[in-house]
């Protein structure tokens, strides 16, 4: 496998670059259909003004191929949220996080745990 100009395999670099783009897209796609394009355009700035986003790179990446588990997905939100100092991953499926060195809870949890932390 041909490295690229940072010293990267080519497979890791296009997977960074896969990991970053994939999800706003997505959102953008799911926006576009229930509304038109300046409302779509106006839902992805609100995410990008509540949530932030966090850099994604081959580190980030490495560290979640090191975690026990073996979703790959999983592991890299797990170190996202680990890197990005979050305390808390909300998912439907806790036990797809059960190795997380972080709190999982479910979407209904969130008013409750919100409410704890005052």
């Amino acid at each position: 496998m041909k490295p690229d100009p940072y010293g990267m395999p080519a497979i890791l670099a296009e997977s960074c670059a896969t990991f970053q783009r994939q999800y706003l897209p997505t959102f953008f796609i799911s926006f576009r259909r229930s509304a038109d394009i300046p409302t779509a355009f106006s839902a992805l700035d609100q995410i990008f003004v509540t949530f932030g986003l966090f850099p994604v790179d081959a580190a980030l990446l490495l560290q979640a191929r090191s975690l026990p588990g073996n979703d790959f997905e999983d592991n890299a939100q797990i170190a996202c949220a680990a890197n990005a100092g979050l305390d808390v991953i909300i998912s439907r499926n806790q036990s797809d996080f059960r190795h997380s060195p972080l709190l999982v809870i479910e979407p209904p949890q969130i008013a409750e745990y919100i409410a704890r932390r005052g």
